[in-house]
This record gives C-alpha cells, structure tokens and sequence, in this order.
C-alpha cells in the first residue's frame, strides 16, 4: 500500500472537522431566506422579525362567569316574617248598648278591619269618645274583629275604668281581658296590649303587656280576667284548666253566659276546657 504523506491526512483531517459547522451555516441562511412560512415550527409572527406579520386578533372571552371568583358558600339566614304594621283606629263608628243579665249597660265598641289578621292600635281620640258616652256602672267593651294583638292607651283606660267603675274589655274574635286599674297602672302611661291566640291543640293562649312587659297572672291580684266566645253550654262542660309549660294543669273557676266563657286565669298557661 502507497502510504501518503502525513501533511496530507492533517490538511484532510482539517477539512472533515470544519464541515458540519459550515453546513449548519448554510442552512440556516437558506431558512432566512425563504422566510419562516417555510418551516412553521419556528413561526412566531413577530413584526421584528416577520416582514409581513399578520393581524393578532382580539382575545374574546365567550364565558361570562368569572371563574377565578370563588362561589359564596355561606349558608343564609331565612329572613324573619316582618308583622304588619297595626291599624290605626281614630275613630268608632260601631257602638252598641244593652243590658246585661244583671241589669248592667254594656257598650260594645265593634272595630272593623280589612285584614283579620292584622294588629289593631285604638288610638286616645277614639277611647275619649268613649269615656264620653260611658256612665257610672256601665260596662265597655272594645272588641277588633280580628285575630291579632288589640292594643289601647292606658291612660284612656284608666279613665274609662275611673268612669264606669268596671274593667274594660279589651279583645280580638279569639278571646278578650278585662283590663283593671292595676293592669292600666302597670303599663305606666304606655299601652296595655292583648293578644289572645287560638293553639293548634284547642287551647287559648293570652298574652298580655302592659308598657311592653309581658304580665303573668301572677303579677295581678286576683289573676286575670278572660272572656271566650263558645259554641257549647255551660252543662256540656266538664272543667276549665291552665296548662301550665311543664304539661300539668290548674284548674279554674269558670262560668258561661249567653254564649261566653268568662275565665278567671290565675297562674301562667294557656286555657283549655274539657267537655264531657
């Protein structure tokens, strides 16, 4: 074998390792050339570097909920009933008198109102007129045909009281209270409020406030006075109870004439009858 000269294979050594480096260069000259649209793996439309660039287009978002707000997890609160606000009544234009079974004038002072259910604030002008009419030993009466609280001025009734000589029976359809001296004091020129309610379980509940103090029977010398509209006679009765809140039950004097129950209410609980 013909052996070469060693400058040869040096300069032929040279030459082979200089080669792809001039071919990486070739290549990429050629690329810049024909533009990036050739290879698209390398296409960035950037106007610095793309002759002709083409239009971004707007970015839209088709989902209106902003999803990186987080949901509101906290529970609501249910919202309480709101009460109506009561019916102011100024003046009473039903006003009935007759003679009770012992011989009593009984006025009658009937309001009306829209809604039954509605509370019912008799104002001072409307009691004055009352005290006007009433006389020494009469009975007054003030029934709001509807099934919420009935409430009046306590200074109007005192003087009512002071007139007549008698409580003042003060009610809705549901039941009524005889409003004395010492309930009137005890609202202490405010209003003295009753709010007789039918159970779900027959029995009546009464509750009474007096210058926005609940007052229990208790406080009252003598209990409190109620009288119920009924259906039923006095022999179809078997007793009249207060169920007090621990269940066990007191039980009450009681009688009925011409269609009413009159109740003496002496301990806290609601009144319940028990028929034979």
């Amino acid at each position: 074998m013909k052996k070469q000269p060693i400058t040869k294979l040096v300069a032929l050594a040279l030459a082979l390792t200089m080669l792809p480096a001039t071919a990486l260069a070739v290549a990429a000259d050629t690329n810049a050339a024909q533009g990036d649209s050739v290879n698209n793996a390398y296409y960035t439309n950037d106007p610095d570097t793309d002759p002709d660039p083409d239009p971004v287009p707007p970015i839209v978002d088709d989902d209106p909920i902003v999803d990186d707000v987080p949901a509101d997890t906290t529970p609501s609160t249910p919202a309480k009933p709101v009460e109506p606000d009561a019916v102011v009544v100024e003046t009473i234009d039903n006003v009935k008198t007759e003679t009770n079974e012992n011989g009593q004038t009984v006025v009658t002072a009937t309001i009306q109102v829209e809604d039954s259910t509605a509370p019912v604030a008799v104002s001072e002008a409307a009691v004055e007129a009352l005290v006007g009419q009433a006389k020494e030993g009469d009975v007054v009466a003030i029934v709001a045909e509807t099934t919420g609280a009935v409430s009046a001025p306590a200074a109007q009734l005192a003087k009512l009281i002071e007139t007549t000589g008698n409580p003042v029976s003060l009610g809705n359809s549901v039941a009524a209270v005889a409003v004395n001296a010492t309930l009137a004091e005890l609202a202490g020129g405010a209003e003295v409020k009753v709010e007789p309610v039918k159970n779900e379980d027959g029995t009546i509940s009464v509750p009474v406030t007096a210058g926005g103090k609940v007052i229990a029977p208790e406080d009252v010398p003598g209990g409190i006075d109620v009288e119920v509209p009924v259906q039923y006679t006095a022999g179809e009765v078997g007793g009249v109870n207060a169920v007090k809140a621990d269940s066990t039950e007191v039980e009450l004097t009681w009688s009925i004439t011409l269609g009413k129950l009159q109740v003496n209410l002496t301990v806290t609980g609601s009144i319940k009858v028990v028929l034979n």
